[in-house]
């Protein structure tokens, strides 16, 4: 495989995250209007994407090892998602009209219109996000040749597509829906993935039937002197896989809450949010693939990253604090500008503190992860999907948790402090499995943890929280601020609601 080919290839899966979350945006947007409010569109629109990409993965993942061609197949994948992604507003019409007639046959059953309502929007949606969850293991699979690059290359191709994502999400929430509308929108990611296509073609056509060239993949397990069974490390990493996504996911919704404090529940504040946690995981895969590289005691690096996301989601409710305290958000919105990355600014400036660091590690943690899941290049892709597919359970269960049993019950403090916990001990778990470093380290680490317990301990019986509750900063620190500033300058019924002359949404 040449380095133009390679380039080219890594290309395909850039602009492939960039129409991604274009769609996801969009989609929200549209179902606005469905389901009245921003909150249950983006989590209809979010469930939809999970479930999606558990499925592509899993199914895709297993059949792409018995194929030859996986460039060939991720065209035929690119054309279906832009094929579906643009009649899929057609469908939701559809699914709109008949949750209306089922309305009026059962015009006294509140719960079961809602449970309708969810799944006929829900159905549609799983069409474009499982193709989408097909692509990662296919596209993996290309360059299924030495175990000794998998990570690397597997990283690279993670981050890419994560960074496209970002983009993708910063163009949709802040340009093109405000100044071209929503089909138009909706035809510029369409456009990017046919441009996938048409390039995953030409590709094959230039490699002879796009074939994976060189020898076939053989089975070269990875011996890591930190692996207590390097043989079958598989029987307890799934499990810490999936308490990954679940942390992950329940974090972001934690952080998204406490967040929502400073900035309001806008378009502009959620693509904010998003392309920030976004950008963590992919500057952190792209690291973890061009520059660490890690070869041995990897459950133990793993333990040390986890502990770290651990700790930082912790130390996010300082951080909390400090914003309220300073105003920090009040000033950056009152000497905002009027383009778009001046107003942006305000958004960006007050999610990265919070956001960033820790997404930045989960994103370190992902392709090592994957490096120690996959001694088998010859079942690459059942692996990869089944780790995908995991992680992704584990994330829905993660955000539902969150969003539905932590916050009411406990308060974002607590919360936070419980999946930070769980972040710590997945650490714990995972040195007591792995064998190495030496003793120094080791001591260090538990330590670590140590002090971790004595701030959670702190935290929970600390009288006044950290992060004041929503009604009292509300009055005392936006009243004259960017709650103010945000509903005079934009209404959420002029982002949702109200169109302008001359365009469509």
């Amino acid at each position: 495989m040449t380095l133009f080919h390679t380039g080219i290839v890594y290309f395909l899966f850039f602009i492939s995250g960039i129409a991604a979350l274009i769609y996801e945006v969009v989609w929200i947007r549209m179902l606005v209007s469905s389901f009245g409010a921003t909150v249950q569109a983006v989590s209809m629109v979010v469930t939809a994407f999970m479930a999606g990409l558990a499925l592509g993965g899993w199914v895709f993942g297993r059949w792409i090892d018995r194929q030859r061609n996986p460039i060939l197949i991720y065209g035929f994948l690119e054309a279906g998602i832009g094929i579906s992604a643009f009649i899929l507003p057609f469908l939701l019409g559809v699914s709109e009209k008949a949750y209306t007639a089922l309305y009026q046959a059962f015009p006294n059953s509140l719960s079961l219109a809602s449970l309708a309502r969810f799944f006929l929007s829900f159905i549609p949606l799983l069409i474009p996000t499982t193709l989408m969850g097909a692509t990662f293991p296919v596209m993996s699979k290309h360059f299924a040749r030495n175990p000794h690059t998998i990570g690397p290359n597997v990283g690279t191709l993670y981050s890419l597509n994560v960074l496209g994502a970002v983009v993708g999400a910063y163009l949709a929430g802040f340009f093109l829906i405000g100044r071209f509308g929503l089909p138009v929108t909706v035809f510029s990611a369409a456009g990017l993935n046919a441009l996938s296509a048409v390039l995953a073609f030409t590709l094959v056509r230039g490699t002879r039937g796009g074939a994976v060239e060189g020898k076939e993949p053989t089975s070269v397990p990875c011996h890591d002197p930190g692996l207590k069974d390097s043989s079958r490390p598989t029987r307890f990493m799934w499990a810490v896989f999936f308490a990954t996504g679940f942390t992950s996911l329940a974090f972001q919704i934690l952080w998204t809450k406490g967040l929502a404090l400073f900035v309001d529940n806008t378009v502009y504040s959620y693509s904010a949010m998003l392309a920030t946690f976004l950008a963590g995981l992919g500057v952190g895969g792209f690291v973890w693939a061009r520059f660490l590289k890690w070869e041995d005691h990897l459950l133990f690096r793993l333990a040390v990253l986890q502990w770290a996301i651990g700790a930082y989601g912790a130390m996010t409710l300082f951080i909390f604090h400090g914003l309220a305290r300073f105003h920090f958000a009040d000033n950056l919105f009152r000497t905002a500008g009027d383009n778009v990355l001046a107003f942006s600014l305000p958004y960006f400036a007050t999610t990265i503190p919070v956001l960033f660091i820790p997404t930045f590690l989960m994103g370190l943690s992902f392709p090592l992860i994957v490096k120690i899941l996959v001694q088998d290049l010859r079942v690459l892709g059942a692996r990869l999907g089944q780790a995908y597919a995991v992680n992704t359970v584990g994330a829905i269960a993660g955000s539902l948790l969150a969003g539905f049993f932590l916050l009411p019950l406990m308060g974002i403090q607590k919360s936070i402090l419980l999946v930070s916990t769980i972040n710590v001990g997945i650490g714990a778990f995972l040195v007591l499995k792995s064998e190495g470093p030496d003793r120094s380290r080791r001591k260090i680490f538990w330590a670590g943890a140590a002090a971790f317990v004595v701030l959670v301990v702190w935290g929970v019986k600390v009288e006044k929280p950290l992060i004041l509750s929503t009604s009292t900063f509300l009055e005392k620190s936006m009243a004259n601020g960017i709650s103010c500033f945000i509903r005079k300058m934009f209404p959420l019924s002029s982002l949702f609601e109200k169109q302008e002359p001359g365009r469509n949404s």
